[in-house]
């Protein structure tokens, strides 16, 4: 995994400094003036993607490479954290591995790891608070809150459409939170550390007539928005609007969009679908179809959330390759893990023996009592590492022998 991200990250630092002779597109052009002179926000972006660049040209100066460093760099951080989710979700870096490379692989990321533009930089920000949302709700990794929290308020100063993870998060923990009791506080911490990243754009906004409230709002057609007048004609519906941006979500893909949809039908029909995985997507393509109701939807503006979409991918070519090596006699196809929770393995702790997996189990145990009207049966405490029988019986004590001068003794009479 590290000799793919790291050779592929050197392969395009190579060639943007020594061979590349591609100048600086629209886009980049931008965002490099804007980087000349910091400010809190701008017009139509966030202040993320041109202090990047300001911190790049100023470590290696004014070129055509050092502008889009930063976009090789989260590239490679996409990559990997992305590889490090798939891994933990099917416990088998296998997946890991091959997720990584699906998402290289993605034509859309191969443009936004060479042109710094704002979907690299995101997307590295969104694959990141998947990962550590990961390791603090289904791991109990306490620091995952915070880095979550920080790296969604991070997101936000590159691209205000990172805000649509949050929703899918607070879904993928409601539905959660109803099976393992889960407490609200920390999930509140990650939700005040992300409105952090609120405060630049707000008060930049405040000071300049909230500007790029109605510039969002013109993209939509609304009435307030930029450039658009009490003359507009009203609310108009294109079906071709949607047409074009499903095509353009295969567009952006390419072949792996197959491996994605047949990851997830594969992996729910064998009961091993991550939730949070579908719940970090779901929300931001469902927003952007709405969107086509109202105007025309760029391809790339979806892109976040092929990011939880491409640890399925990788699973399905790991099912596809056992599943041929089954089919020729090589050994058995080991079911995958549900929800993360890794099953009983050779040479590998039993699942109740982590403390997701003794959490999981204390809770369907006590749902099944709750159904069934039973007293739930007990399981090791976290410092225990040993899984008790769930039906050993109780040990039986032998009967109390009566001390002698407890016993009859013979009649007066006789004594």
């Amino acid at each position: 995994l590290w000799t793919l991200v790291l050779g592929l990250f050197a392969f395009r630092l190579i060639w943007l400094v020594f061979f590349s002779e591609l100048t600086l597109v629209e886009d980049e052009a931008h965002y490099w003036d804007w980087s000349r002179r910091p400010d809190w926000s701008y017009a139509t972006k966030g202040p993320g993607v041109a202090w990047a660049i300001w911190l790049s040209t100023n470590l290696f100066g004014h070129t055509e490479w050092a502008v889009r460093l930063p976009a090789l760099l989260a590239s490679a951080v996409s990559a990997l954290a992305i590889a490090d989710l798939a891994r933990r979700a099917f416990d088998d870096r296998r997946v890991g591995f091959f997720a990584a490379a699906v998402w290289q692989c993605l034509p859309g990321v191969g443009i936004t790891s060479v042109l710094m533009t704002i979907d690299g930089p995101y997307l590295a920000c969104w694959a990141v608070v998947c990962w550590a949302w990961w390791r603090a709700s289904r791991e109990r990794w306490r620091p995952g809150w915070a880095v979550a929290g920080l790296v969604l308020a991070l997101g936000f100063l590159f691209k205000y459409t990172i805000v649509l993870l949050l929703v899918g998060l607070a879904l993928d923990w409601l539905f959660r939170a109803r099976r393992t009791r889960g407490s609200w506080r920390q999930p509140a911490i990650t939700l005040a550390l992300a409105s952090l990243g609120l405060l630049p754009v707000l008060i930049w906004n405040a000071q300049h007539d909230w500007v790029t409230f109605r510039h969002l709002l013109g993209h939509l057609g609304v009435r307030g928005g930029e450039g658009v007048t009490a003359e507009s004609p009203g609310w108009t519906y294109t079906p071709m609007w949607t047409l074009e941006f499903i095509v353009l979500q295969t567009a952006v893909t390419g072949p792996a969009i197959a491996l994605m949809i047949a990851g997830i039908v594969g992996a729910r029909r064998g009961r091993a679908l991550p939730a949070l995985l579908l719940w970090s997507a779901a929300p931001v393509f469902v927003f952007y179809l709405l969107v086509t109701l109202f105007t025309r939807a760029e391809g790339n503006w979806a892109m976040g959330g092929f990011v939880t979409l491409c640890p399925l991918a990788g699973w399905m070519v790991v099912s596809a390759r056992q599943r041929r090596v089954t089919a020729g006699g090589g050994g058995e196809d080991p079911r995958p893990p549900h929800d993360g929770h890794a099953r009983a393995r050779p040479g590998r702790p039993h699942a109740r023996r982590t403390p997701a997996g003794r959490d999981r189990a204390r809770a369907l145990l006590r749902h099944r009592a709750l159904r069934t009207r039973q007293p739930a049966r007990l399981l090791p405490s976290r410092a225990s590492n040993r899984v008790l029988r769930r039906d050993r019986p109780r040990r039986q004590l032998a009967p109390v022998r009566p001390l002698a001068r407890d016993q009859p003794g013979p009649p007066r009479g006789q004594r």
